[in-house]
């Protein structure tokens, strides 16, 4: 290969380095030039120590947070080197990890597509790990919208299903087509 290509690759579109210490923790994803993604989870964790929590995911179409649908998700996970398997259409949220300990660190890389206006179905592809009571487990997801809503995705909001989210450090790529 030789030569220059220009305009292909990832660009580095925010670093997030917070502690909210509330039950929910939201970011832009407000990126118009923009439709797919690639996170970097450094650390997400909670304050709840119990190990039967999950961390939820949605996300604001257009500034409207679940697009004012009650169920406009879908998702399909397993934990990685086991035959637990989690399968749900038309729910209330995505996940990125379920029946864990939120105080512990999480981190992995989440890939998101279709973001964009005139996408549909817009999709996450995630492997999020982290070091648990029982040692360290990962958890694989593809998860989304269960509907082609037209919208762009502007902005994603998580939580853990009991306790606050305490520290979210992540960084934010943009693909270029």
């Amino acid at each position: 290969f030789t030569g220059t290509v220009s305009g292909t690759g990832f660009d580095l579109l925010a670093t997030i380095d917070a502690s909210p210490s509330a039950s929910t923790y939201e970011w832009s994803m407000n990126y118009t030039d923009y439709t797919d993604f690639q996170l970097i989870v450094e650390k997400i964790s909670g304050s709840s120590t119990s190990s039967s929590e999950n961390l939820d995911v949605k996300f604001k179409f257009d500034g409207t947070l679940d697009n004012g649908a009650s169920t406009p998700y879908n998702l399909d996970a397993n934990i990685v080197g086991t035959t637990g398997v989690r399968a749900a259409n038309n729910v209330d949220n995505c996940e990125w990890m379920y029946t864990n300990n939120p105080s512990l660190h999480w981190g992995g890389i989440v890939d998101c597509y279709n973001f964009g206006p005139n996408n549909s179905f817009a999709i996450m592809n995630s492997v999020i790990t982290g070091v648990t009571t029982n040692g360290q487990q990962a958890y694989h997801y593809v998860s989304g919208t269960d509907q082609n809503v037209g919208a762009r995705i502007t902005a994603m909001r998580i939580a853990f299903t009991a306790g606050n989210v305490d520290t979210v450090k992540l960084k934010i790529y943009g693909v270029k087509s």
